[in-house]
């Protein structure tokens, strides 16, 4: 959203969200991520905050939603954020405050759409926004064609929430990898078909990364025993809060 503090009033004109929103593609090379990813936003702490949101960035999800498909920048977001979380992960980085905080910021992003498209798209489409790529012109294939987004999204959240220490600069991103899982299973609230032929619940649970359930479930638990606080101001104020009663 740009090098400086976003408030929720002024996220309509933003030049950075104008510009990831367009039908013109964003190469997840481009040093435009680096912009776009560096803003100070406090997340919504409650329901009215949220609903508020909610309501100030339908305008934009709903012009991505649409112009996705051809820019396929989406993709270009969730290709930033899966490489950023690797290298994350790889530890080499963990102790870098800054670094925790741009990738946290990606994820917030993703989970504000898939939000959005959770609740106006049919599970196919959903997917199929993730899957979008942009056309290129000399033919050539993209070098993850083959690739399926969504069950590596999904894995790289659990990686998350299974291997970064959890400290006061990840804490955010502990969080929104929670946020992001629960949104993700969310679709079924607006389906009527039962979970078990939904794709996102079959992935999650028979998918290659279902190995890694046994491990999800152990360290969920741990959080909610351990009942960690937040720091300070995370959620606009300095009482903190634990991580599970943050979710609810």
């Amino acid at each position: 959203m740009g090098t400086a503090s976003s408030q929720n009033t002024d996220l309509a004109s933003n030049e950075y969200l104008e510009r990831f929103t367009r039908k013109d593609p964003i190469s997840s090379n481009d040093p435009f991520w680096n912009r776009f990813l560096s803003f100070s936003f406090t997340p919504p702490s409650n329901v009215l905050e949220q609903k508020a949101l909610d309501e100030r960035i339908e305008g934009l999800c709903r012009q991505l939603m649409v112009n996705n498909l051809q820019s396929g920048n989406f993709g270009s977001l969730l290709h930033v954020f899966l490489t950023r979380a690797s290298e994350l992960l790889a530890s080499a980085q963990t102790d870098n405050n800054m670094f925790s905080w741009q990738t946290y910021n990606a994820l917030f992003i993703l989970r504000c759409l898939t939000k959005y498209f959770v609740e106006n798209l049919k599970e196919e489409d959903l997917v199929r926004q993730f899957e979008a790529r942009p056309k290129h012109t000399d033919g050539s294939h993209h070098e993850d064609e083959h690739v399926n987004r969504m069950e590596v999204f999904m894995d790289s959240l659990i990686e998350i929430i299974v291997d970064v220490p959890v400290r006061d600069f990840t804490y955010p991103l502990h969080l929104e990898s929670v946020n992001t899982l629960l949104v993700l299973l969310s679709v079924q609230m607006f389906s009527q078909k039962p979970a078990a032929k939904s794709c996102i619940y079959r992935s999650l649970m028979q998918g290659r990364y279902s190995i890694h359930s046994p491990l999800l479930v152990k360290t969920l638990l741990q959080h909610f025993i351990d009942q960690q606080q937040a720091p300070p101001g995370l959620l606009g104020h300095s009482s903190g809060g634990s991580l599970v009663i943050g979710l609810a």
